[in-house]
């Protein structure tokens, strides 16, 4: 609470981070949400990232060495590394590229990357050649390749698709015939075949349907707007300029977040002073119970 000759102005927050663990790899914010840091992510910052995982990889999808349930993209042109969780009772498929049920959906989960472990169909395919590359029938953006009679699923980079004709990743257009990804029973085309996430995230396929995975910092199911920093909405106090992705505080919070009271910009509460330029204890206990009806208020106390 701060106060002038004349008035009193009052900036509320809660200990709401008396609530929220971070892990000790981040910090809570005002709003109560985590912000990580480097090399781990999660809602409260338990999960480690590997940095370096993307070196050396193309633009894809990757799964996690030692988790099931993970996932990392790797998109080459900005270096950049995200680590994502499949939803709950899924794994993620790496011949798919999808999160997967595990009762409906043949599901290679192992500890090490490139190994197809629970290929019966691709170590069959295998069984017919030792050496060289095959089409992946599960998914056009990937393709077998063939080692000593052993099946590895290969990715391509990003946006492109395996060729047979030259036995290479290759633009989509010019892959005849049209290749499609196999669901079942049934051949459809690649919905993440056209850029439906703007350049800000990597496209993944769920249940025969694009889905973008955004990179950090944009929002929105085709990655088309930008979010405040720290993915918070502005500690509720603000609105997020979608384009320029900075914090529009309202009066008097300020600060990149909107977490900051300005007193200078504080709500101007009114009341009456009694001659000697105080308020009287009943005036206090009014307007306390005021700004109690006006706000969910957990204390106001008077300096």
């Amino acid at each position: 609470m701060y106060k002038t000759q004349n008035h009193f102005f009052i900036c509320l927050t809660e200990n709401v981070c008396d609530l929220v663990s971070c892990s000790n790899h981040g910090n809570c914010t005002t709003s109560g949400d985590c912000v990580c840091d480097k090399n781990w992510s999660g809602k409260d910052c338990s999960k480690e990232v590997n940095e370096d995982f993307c070196i050396g990889k193309a633009s894809g999808h990757y799964a996690h060495p030692t988790d099931c349930t993970a996932y990392y993209v790797c998109h080459a042109d900005t270096e950049r590394t995200a680590l994502l969780y499949c939803g709950p009772g899924t794994l993620w498929s790496q011949s798919l590229k999808v999160c997967a049920d595990p009762a409906i959906t043949k599901v290679e989960c192992f500890e090490g990357v490139g190994n197809y472990s629970n290929g019966n169909t691709t170590q069959s395919v295998c069984s017919t050649i030792q050496n060289g590359h095959l089409p992946n029938p599960e998914d056009c953006s990937s393709f077998i390749q063939c080692a000593n009679g052993v099946a590895h699923i290969m990715p391509c980079p990003l946006g492109l698709h395996w060729n047979p004709n030259i036995l290479n990743c290759d633009f989509p257009e010019n892959v005849e015939p049209r290749c499609s990804t196999l669901q079942g029973s049934q051949a459809t085309e690649n919905p993440c075949d056209i850029d439906t996430c703007n350049g800000n995230g990597i496209c993944v396929v769920v249940n025969g349907a694009a889905v973008c995975n955004c990179f950090q910092g944009w929002l929105t199911d085709n990655c088309s707007e930008h979010v405040c920093d720290n993915a918070t909405v502005c500690s509720e106090r603000g609105k997020c300029n979608r384009t320029t992705g900075e914090c529009q505080c309202e009066i008097p919070w300020a600060g990149a977040n909107c977490e900051v009271c300005n007193a200078s910009k504080a709500v101007d509460v009114a009341f009456i002073l009694d001659e000697t330029g105080s308020i009287s204890d009943a005036q206090f206990q009014q307007t306390k119970q005021a700004i109690f009806d006006t706000i969910n208020i957990l204390t106001v106390a008077k300096i």
